[in-house]
């Protein structure tokens, strides 16, 4: 009963500080996974079981729209729930479809990203299948601003994902243990939607033969805007797990991707501030959503420097703790990887601020800031890890100075339409 009350009368503020709370914890114990696991696996499994890992997020790109674009219905439409079953019953069957092209082109895919084991492709399908009604139902909630019971959520998927994995990889020590991650997901969705508080989208609705279609295609293209907008800042937050993983060597590349996925960290910790400025977004305040969204960006920015600073210290301690005594090679990357997880957490908090809106500009904001990426494994020669990060920063300055002038110029056409019409 307490719990029932906690949900239904804590404002927006408590609700926020328990789901920030509940997400430290979270983090904490998801990120325990990794050197665990390091100890636990061999090096070369260890780093196809990180890669599966993020590519899943990369993939997520599509979930990750569809989070924003349930949250956006449900601020602008609050009796949405059954459009956001109809959508949640069509995605479905677009991604069986995605998990049968996966596995068509499975041997091409796990050449360019040195896999070994089509098991690591079979979880990865399953955690697609698996994120669907996940996101619908978090963006749903974050709608709502049921950002407690979110919380809870988060903290018990991440519970069972170290449990299961640990349990797999102690029993099967190889890559195989990603399924720990598999069943923890599948018992954190069973925990959210038993909770009180409103009634998330049903998961049986992708079974209805019949559900309420949309009378128009603005929510199509709107969804098409998002996804490739997410897609972008997928690849552009894994890019230093692809490109470690696909152009260095297999002895290196396993220290490589487990020191960037510790470096994740620094954006998981900053996506905290998105998904509470996005449900407090209001869309009749515009000033209100700015100053959330400069508060945001603020806290974002001395966060990241007080990490850096606080990694390029302790650095050492951390890596020996995280990948062993063989680090040496590795000093500076995991700062470096931290700022640039830093960086890309703020483009994506103004990227998402612009969706949560539906306002111009966010497609192409998130375009230009990815295309120099694109170019990287062109001009990266040789396999040194230091190069690479520092490569990855280089290009990444280029986009963030192709986003500033992007919103030079929309402020000028802007003003000047402004003068035009006085």
């Amino acid at each position: 009963m307490m719990i029932k009350k906690l949900y239904k009368n804590s404002n927006f503020y408590i609700s926020s500080s328990i789901y920030s709370i509940l997400s430290i914890i979270a983090a904490a114990a998801g990120y325990a996974i990794y050197p665990l696991t390091i100890r636990l696996l061999p090096v070369m499994a260890f780093g196809e079981f990180a890669t599966t890992i993020a590519l899943a997020g990369l993939l997520s790109c599509i979930f990750l729209a569809l989070n924003v674009a349930s949250l956006f219905l449900t601020k602008k439409h609050p009796d949405i729930l059954a459009m956001i079953e109809y959508l949640q019953q069509k995605i479905m069957i677009l991604f069986v479809i995605t998990v049968l092209l996966l596995a068509f082109f499975s041997p091409i895919i796990m050449h360019i990203l040195k896999l070994s084991n089509y098991l690591s492709l079979l979880a990865l399908s399953l955690l697609m299948i698996m994120n669907i009604p996940t996101v619908f139902s978090l963006g749903y909630l974050q709608g709502k601003k049921e950002m407690s019971r979110i919380g809870v959520y988060i903290l018990s998927a991440s519970v069972f994902k170290l449990l299961f994995t640990i349990l797999l990889a102690v029993w099967l020590r190889s890559e195989i243990a990603i399924f720990g991650v598999v069943l923890g997901q599948i018992c954190g969705l069973i925990v959210l939607h038993k909770l009180p508080g409103s009634r998330p989208p049903s998961l049986l609705s992708i079974f209805k033969r019949k559900s309420v279609q949309p009378k128009n295609n603005w929510l199509l293209g709107y969804l098409i805007k998002v996804v490739v907008s997410c897609i972008c800042l997928s690849f552009a937050q894994s890019a230093d797990i692809l490109y470690g993983k696909s152009l260095l060597s297999n002895k290196v590349s396993g220290t490589f991707v487990a020191i960037s996925t510790l470096s994740n960290f620094a954006f998981y910790i900053s996506s905290l501030l998105i998904w509470i400025t996005l449900s407090g977004i209001n869309p009749k305040k515009p000033a209100h959503n700015r100053r959330m969204l400069y508060r945001s960006t603020g806290m974002i920015f001395v966060f990241g420097v007080i990490f850096v600073a606080g990694l390029n210290v302790f650095q050492s301690t951390i890596l020996k703790l995280f990948v062993g005594d063989t680090f040496g090679l590795f000093i500076g990357q995991l700062p470096k990887d931290s700022l640039y997880q830093t960086v890309v957490a703020t483009v994506t908090l103004y990227i998402f601020w612009l969706m949560a809106q539906n306002k111009k500009f966010y497609l192409l904001s998130a375009i230009v800031f990815v295309l120099p990426l694109l170019i990287l494994p062109i001009i990266f020669t040789g396999n040194d890890p230091i190069s690479l990060i520092n490569l990855l920063l280089q290009v990444q300055f280029v986009g963030i100075i192709s986003v500033v002038l992007l919103i030079l110029v929309r402020y000028l056409s802007k003003k000047s339409i402004a003068n035009v019409k006085k």
